[in-house]
């Protein structure tokens, strides 16, 4: 059997992810667990029953984002190893490492997805912040090897793209951390030694909702940009064929019978 469309699996991916995303903030809004304004993603995923829902397609979109992560390392393979003959060198072993930091962070998807933070928070955090910084690397990774391995598989204006999309991303990245663990964007003298927890600084009087507001904020553009990123992969797996091996030997057993 050959696989003629394997670019979709970056597509289902990024369905999946943002079917997750969004269901759950729109059934906690409508259903007024917290306002409309940028919640926390996970916030989407704290009770049922967006937390199903949450749960199901973002355990589907790590599922399909090894899949694609796979899949690209494969395509490396089959170009600079089998079209252009090259030996396995750092080339190889750099897209190997690479595949296994997109393994981690598709596993950290799935126990965001699967450890609500309302129930093992610590769990819930750690599979987070191995999705986020995971991801960010998988990202600088392919962004660098575009333009240190030569000749390319892709277009220059897609490795330039995907480069202006992982700054954004590492960029997100930092300020969610700095608002998330620190008094960065907290008036001076405003709330010392306060700890309004997630309700309280929801609240726009709240000295602390600044710092809530960017770090929700980064992180939904964090997340939304690295699924701009993860589509980008279109360019290389477009012509890409899957085949099974069994496939083709089964056949040819049978040409020989």
């Amino acid at each position: 059997m050959v696989v003629h469309h394997v670019w979709i699996m970056p597509v289902l991916s990024v369905t999946c992810a943002l079917i997750a995303m969004f269901s759950g903030y729109s059934i906690g809004v409508a259903k007024e667990r917290f306002p409309p304004f940028f919640p926390f993603i996970s916030d989407g995923g704290g009770y049922s029953p967006e937390a199903n829902i949450f749960g199901q397609f973002l355990n589907m979109a790590g599922f399909l984002y090894v899949i694609t992560v796979y899949v690209v390392h494969i395509q490396i393979v089959a170009f600079y190893g089998h079209v252009l003959k090259w030996n396995r060198s750092r080339w190889y072993y750099s897209s190997l490492l690479l595949m296994y930091i997109g393994f981690l962070s598709a596993l950290g998807m799935t126990m965001v997805a699967n450890f609500r933070y309302t129930e093992i928070l610590p769990a819930h955090m750690i599979g987070a912040m191995m999705t986020f910084i995971a991801m960010v690397i998988y990202g600088w990774g392919h962004a660098i090897f575009g333009y240190v391995v030569i000749p390319r598989m892709i277009a220059l204006g897609v490795i330039h793209f995907r480069f202006v999309l992982i700054i954004l991303t590492t960029c997100c990245l930092i300020l969610h951390q700095v608002a998330a663990s620190s008094l960065a964007f907290v008036p001076d003298g405003a709330g010392a030694g306060e700890n309004p927890g997630i309700e309280g600084m929801r609240s726009e009087e709240s000295p602390f909702h600044k710092t809530y507001s960017t770090a929700t904020s980064c992180e939904w553009g964090m997340i939304l940009v690295m699924q701009v990123f993860i589509l980008t992969f279109i360019a290389e797996l477009r012509l890409l064929r899957a085949c099974s091996p069994f496939g083709v030997e089964a056949r040819q057993a049978g040409g020989r019978t």
